[in-house]
């Protein structure tokens, strides 16, 4: 029997949930020159990337992704370019961060100003992987980076 799952409101179902147990994981980035800059991160989210605020905000996207793995420093660049397109982007990954024992979905909502991307919006869930053990393994056949809800 083969189990299909529709992954984008799969995402959206966990990550409602999970804010309103848990509250938001919540940063947000800008376009300058060719980087994308963090422009600001909560501190649920710095608690579970285990890194002080300093450590990311202001800081070119590509120049800090140490805590990611999973070459996500690569397909960021990626990822990030379509959301400030103007696409909604949903990716997951598996941080390197607590032995690689959490999924990580994450959004990217663009904010337009005048039809233009004025900054992107990212939202946040962990996922424990034990418990989530059916899911991941649908997911891990996926491509595990972008997934576009056009």
């Amino acid at each position: 029997m083969k189990t299909e799952i529709d992954v984008f409101s799969f995402f959206q179902k966990i990550m409602k949930q999970f804010e309103e147990k848990y509250g938001k994981m919540t940063f947000s980035f800008k376009k300058k020159n060719e980087d994308f800059i963090i422009t600001d991160i909560n501190d649920s989210f710095l608690s579970i990337l285990e890194v002080q605020k300093g450590e990311v905000v202001g800081k070119i996207v590509s120049d800090n992704t140490s805590w990611i793995g999973n070459d996500l420093d690569i397909k960021l660049g990626e990822i990030y370019s379509l959301a400030w397109s103007g696409k909604t982007v949903v990716f997951y990954c598996t941080p390197t961060i607590n032995k690689s024992n959490i999924l990580l979905i994450t959004t990217l909502t663009p904010v337009l100003s005048n039809n233009k991307v004025h900054e992107v919006l990212g939202s946040c869930v962990p996922l424990n992987k034990e418990k989530f053990n059916k899911e991941f393994i649908i997911l891990k056949s996926l491509k595990p980076f972008i997934i576009l809800k056009e």
